[in-house]
């Protein structure tokens, strides 16, 4: 990324954050009457791990919810683990505005959040990348008035929870109608003033769908090992090691990091989508390849169908197979048009 596009991202991610905020914050007070007691809980999820000769990866997930009826304040979040960590990647956000919250600080063994406050039914996600393979972390939570204790699993069926649910879900909702259209409008304003950012990512992504193998495999490796992977270079990574004959063991926990990740963010990526059709079509799975398409061309139209005319890739796929050609041609037809 470089500083352009930094500053441009920054900028749209305040507004955005901004109006959110405002929007959802008058809602609450408005709307949403809160009494009687205050709960914390926390979850932790081991999602995958991955392990090769060159790369040891690890995947957490930790949710902290409010499940009482008082907003919790001053809340302290310690993530310990029992051995030295190596963070390839770190996301933390509130769901209900989508506002991220950088650690408050952090070392070989330990991650700290200070959350100002969550709301009744809020949940904050730490979503965590490692380089090494170790113990879920130990999780002490707590604010002004109560200790977080580990997640149960109870259920909560008086009127009054069900009507605070159906109040906060207008509240997201209005939340999501102003954050969705902004961000996809500001991507593409972006790209048309400035272009594509140069990275070592963008130029693996060229080699590859210029049959660039052995360029694209540096690439990635140096960039995967150097400055961790997001869901684009995880994604690009794994479709590689596919095109290179690789056992699906090499290469589907690669897809699947890029899906966490992905799905962590809250946010569908092209790049995924795109690489996902590659995969399907090359498999003759044409009921996967047909969701894959629709949902790329879902997330971006455009961009989706300049990257396919763009790929030697799938140019050679159309020629070498004459039934995934035909297929190919049916959903071209169905979803271009």
């Amino acid at each position: 990324m470089n500083w352009k596009q930094i500053i441009y991202t920054a900028i749209i991610t305040l507004l955005v954050t901004i109006v959110s905020g405002v929007l959802v914050n008058w809602y609450t007070v408005k709307n949403i009457n809160v009494s009687e007691k205050e709960k914390l809980v926390y979850d932790v999820k081991s999602i995958s791990r991955f392990k090769s000769d060159s790369l040891n990866i690890s995947l957490y997930t930790v949710v902290i919810s409010n499940v009482g009826d008082l907003k919790s304040e001053n809340i302290s979040l310690k993530l310990n683990f029992n051995e030295d960590i190596n963070i390839i990647d770190l996301t933390s956000n509130l769901e209900r505005t989508q506002e991220n919250i950088e650690p408050l600080s952090y070392n070989s063994q330990e991650i700290a959040y200070k959350i100002p406050v969550l709301f009744p039914l809020d949940n904050f996600t730490v979503s965590i990348a490692l380089k090494n393979s170790i113990d879920n972390p130990k999780i002490i939570l707590q604010s002004n008035n109560i200790i977080g204790k580990p997640k149960t699993f109870e259920i909560i069926e008086s009127e009054d929870k069900t009507l605070f649910k159906s109040k906060y879900f207008v509240a997201i909702l209005i939340t999501l109608l102003v954050l969705f259209p902004v961000l996809y409008l500001s991507t593409r304003i972006f790209r048309k003033v400035f272009g594509y950012p140069q990275s070592l990512n963008n130029t693996a992504f060229l080699s590859i769908h210029n049959g660039q193998f052995e360029l694209a495999d540096k690439l990635l490796e140096k960039e995967i090992h150097t400055n961790g992977g997001t869901t684009s270079e995880l994604s690009n990574y794994g479709l590689l090691k596919f095109l290179q004959g690789n056992k699906p063991e090499q290469y589907e926990p690669l897809i699947r990091m890029a899906e966490f990740l992905s799905e962590s963010r809250n946010n569908r990526n092209l790049v995924l989508s795109f690489n996902k059709v590659i995969i399907y079509g090359k498999k003759n799975d044409f009921e996967k390849l047909d969701a894959e398409f629709k949902s790329a061309v879902e997330i971006d139209k455009k961009e989706f169908e300049k990257w396919y005319k763009y790929s030697s890739i799938i140019s050679d796929m159309k020629k070498s197979d004459s039934k995934l050609n035909e297929k190919l041609l049916m959903f071209e037809t169905k979803y271009f048009a």
